[in-house]
């Protein structure tokens, strides 16, 4: 196997935002896996994309990798306990291998997890590990003895971990709709700000429409890109009417109850047919110690046609209403967006329901 690095043993320091060392992919459909490279040059990850025989530092010719043996969630299919185990299911058994290669530690196949897209590792104010899991997999923490007669080992053993602390799922995981940052502090998608940033792109559209000095090509520009967001608005809210999974609301006073401070922010945009969920994320801390957010290009501004030259500057959409929720805590550069090449990550969200945490297996320093 051709493990082209010298990663030493790992000091775990969890999956909430700490420095990362690296982002393990499976896939470079898109230029995807560059775009996060060239971030994490300038953040401090290096990015690495696995088949069954190698796994090979990014940046990288794509052509050079032919095929890919194994399919794209890379973080579901195996994630770094803080024992440096990697967790993950019987039938990615090579995927798993490339990553103990990779982290150079012959730890045991443990196969009794969660996908990683609903579990969290993060720290509590004692610096102890807490493993945050979707209520989907309740169960490994209420019943440790059948848990242990089940799998073989106890769910301690197997996370590396004492402490459970549970969410209830408004999504099939929990990564399409909250993400830690750190200090127990942890960012929840409130379906009720995206109605309002849509509104409000809505209304600064009519107040520019009223402008009596607009030539005519830009009255058209603005009023074609107001009967897009108007569909789009009307859309997302028959789907958040018609949602019948868990509601913020009892998502934030669950939360609260463990001790968390939660920040609501608007960015979950998805169909009856498709998701496009910018909360599918990795956060990281630069070199400085500074918070980085990587999240998922939203194709809605293109859609709606707020990026051309007549709308622009208009302050419109939903990633800059993203961008404004997240200023107490993240400065504006340290904000990417990934899209790839001809919005690659939005067909992955659409056709895929996953983005760019679902992409990498994130590798803590």
């Amino acid at each position: 196997m051709n493990i082209q690095n010298n990663t030493p043993f790992l000091t775990f320091q969890g999956y909430d935002a700490r420095p990362l060392k690296a982002l393990c992919m499976t896939t470079v459909r898109g230029g995807i896996a560059d775009e996060l490279a060239k971030i994490g040059k300038k953040v401090g990850f290096d990015v690495y994309v696995a088949n069954d025989e190698f796994l090979k530092k990014v940046p990288l010719k794509s052509k050079k990798i032919i095929f890919q043996t194994f399919r794209n969630w890379a973080q579901d299919m195996a994630v770094i306990s803080p024992n440096k185990e990697v967790i993950g299911r019987s039938e990615d058994f090579r995927y798993r291998e490339v990553l103990k290669e990779f982290l150079r530690k012959d730890s045991s196949m443990i196969i009794s997890a969660p996908p990683g897209g609903n579990i969290f590792y993060l720290k509590d104010f004692d610096n102890k590990e807490i493993l945050l899991v979707g209520s989907n997999n309740k169960h490994i923490g209420e019943d440790p003895v059948s848990f242990k007669e089940l799998y073989g080992r106890s769910f301690e053993d197997t996370y590396g971990i004492k402490k459970f602390d549970f969410v209830p799922q408004m999504d099939f995981h929990i990564d399409l709709f909250l993400r830690p940052l750190d200090k127990k502090r942890i960012l929840v998608a409130d379906d009720s700000l995206t109605i309002k940033a849509l509104e409000n792109s809505i209304e600064k559209l009519n107040e520019a429409i009223k402008n009596t000095n607009l030539n005519l090509i830009k009255k058209m520009h603005l009023m074609y890109s107001k009967m897009h967001l108007k569909a789009q608005l009307r859309m997302f809210k028959n789907n958040v009417s018609t949602n019948r999974r868990a509601q913020v609301d009892l998502v934030t006073s669950q939360l609260e109850g463990n001790g968390y401070s939660v920040y609501r922010v608007p960015g979950r945009l998805y169909s009856l047919y498709a998701s496009d969920k910018d909360l599918v994320h990795t956060v990281t801390k630069d070199k400085k110690g500074d918070l980085v957010y990587i999240t998922n290009k939203s194709k809605l501004d293109t859609d709606c046609h707020l990026d051309n030259k007549y709308v622009k500057g208009l302050d419109l959409g939903i990633e800059k209403a993203f961008v404004k929720s997240l200023s107490p805590f993240i400065k504006e550069e340290n904000i990417y967006f990934v899209s790839g090449e001809n919005y690659a990550v939005s067909e992955l969200l659409t056709r895929y329901y996953g983005g760019i945490h679902c992409l990498v297996t994130e590798i803590p320093k």
